[in-house]
């Protein structure tokens, strides 16, 4: 899925507010777009319909703030940029947060990156950012 694929979800659904945000349709990279100021939907949400159109868990905070972070030897501006936050959650398993739309290529990357599968979920973007800072 690419986030060209996540504008006609959310077209569908009369989540946007006006037209596609640009660049958002581009295949690849779409981090530069801000995704929820396109849409009429809370950040809570937005959440909500990232992890229904990926077919992921949904994060709650805790989950976020008790895990442990995984992407140490991961580039900080790749993660940064790409609004993910990977750690590891209180059961020793390895789980990316997915604060923006991506592709399954970078999800694979990052599963390549850490040597060990994961498990994509989503949460709002001012929470990956906030893990991030506590860190």
């Amino acid at each position: 899925m690419f986030p060209g694929d996540f504008i006609d979800h959310l077209t569908r659904k009369g989540a946007l507010r006006d037209a596609p945000p640009p660049n958002a349709a581009r295949r690849g990279f779409a981090a530069d777009v801000d995704w929820l100021a396109a849409t009429k939907l809370t950040p809570s949400t937005f959440a909500d319909e990232l992890a229904a159109f990926y077919g992921c868990a949904r994060l709650q905070r805790s989950d976020l703030i008790g895990g442990r972070f995984a992407g140490g030897q991961m580039s900080p501006r790749f993660l940064r940029e790409r609004r993910l936050f990977p750690f590891e959650n209180q059961a020793g398993a390895l789980v990316l947060a997915i604060a923006a739309p991506t592709d399954q290529e970078v999800v694979r990357a990052v599963e390549l990156a850490l040597r060990r599968p994961l498990a994509g979920c989503s949460r709002a973007c001012r929470d990956v950012r906030r893990g991030r800072q506590s860190r």
